[in-house]
């Protein structure tokens, strides 16, 4: 589907959504860059740009998620709750019990809470509505899936970054792909902070990725704005907090290292460990005060 991208043109998308969801028909939506509507853009950019959007057309679920982030800052937790409550709506009317699991375990993932937490909020949604149940339980419970905060900092720097060309220059030489966890990270990561990153457009973006993960989360970011005041700012906050987070993740892994060498006795192994812990914990408290 390509509805116009102005204000009722995403009103109608988001409207017919949710009948074509509740229908289980496998309906994806064309982002297209700024308020264009498809006759303009074709005219204006031609056939070649209106297929690479749609090649990278979101599935519904993932444009109601970004069209959610609009609304609300899923950075708080007043933004959290908001984004579950719009969803909500939309999953606890999901007939497919494999469809709504799956819904609410993206969700889930996404705003970095627990499924338990999410479920939980939309049966209390579904008894407010006659007719309506709360969510299906799985006959075995799924084991609960938490963002780590590490993830969440991605997301939020790459969202900074596909928003803030100015940011991809200034954070070329403090941050690389290999800075991030995820695959589909690192390689959206690459397409961004690559040369000429800052001055292409997002179509020409997208021809860099070949995962289709990382053309989900481009074209859900370039949907929804950033809720930072001052984005190059919060783009290097979030390389500070990546920093900070690698580097504690390094001193939990010598902790450990350090108490098996000490349970095997291993008295050089363990010196040899606590001086790396010192220099590790200088490093973290020099982070610690950075601005």
């Amino acid at each position: 589907l390509v509805y116009d991208s102005d204000a009722a043109g995403i009103g109608a998308a988001e409207r017919g959504l949710d009948v074509f969801d509740q229908a289980e028909l496998p309906v994806r939506v064309v982002v297209l860059p700024g308020e264009s509507d498809p006759d303009a853009f074709l005219r204006r950019d031609g056939a070649e740009a209106f297929r690479r959007a749609c090649a990278a057309a979101l599935p519904i679920f993932d444009y109601r998620l970004a069209m959610a982030e609009q609304r609300h800052d899923a950075r708080t937790v007043e933004g959290k709750v908001g984004i579950v409550n719009e969803l909500g709506t939309l999953i606890i009317t999901v007939s497919n019990p494999v469809r709504q699991g799956e819904y609410i375990r993206l969700l889930a993932d996404h705003l970095g809470v627990r499924e338990e937490a999410v479920r939980g909020q939309l049966g209390r949604i579904g008894r407010g509505r006659p007719g309506v149940g709360a969510p299906r339980q799985p006959a075995a419970p799924p084991p609960v899936s938490e963002a780590s905060a590490r993830l969440l900092t991605e997301r939020e720097l790459l969202h900074l970054l596909v928003a803030t060309p100015a940011a991809r220059a200034s954070l070329r030489g403090a941050v690389t792909a290999e800075a991030f966890t995820e695959p589909e990270h690192r390689e959206l990561a690459a397409a961004l902070l690559a040369g000429d990153a800052e001055s292409i457009d997002p179509g020409r973006l997208r021809e860099r990725l070949r995962n289709e993960t990382a053309v989900s989360l481009l074209s859900r970011f370039l949907i929804a704005e950033p809720h930072a005041k001052d984005p190059l700012r919060a783009a290097r906050a979030c390389v500070r907090r990546i920093q900070r987070i690698g580097l504690q993740e390094r001193v939990d892994g010598l902790l450990e290292a350090l108490r098996d060498a000490d349970r095997a006795m291993d008295r050089e192994r363990v010196e040899t460990l606590k001086v790396e812990l010192q220099d590790l914990y200088r490093e973290l408290n020099v982070s610690a005060q950075a601005p």
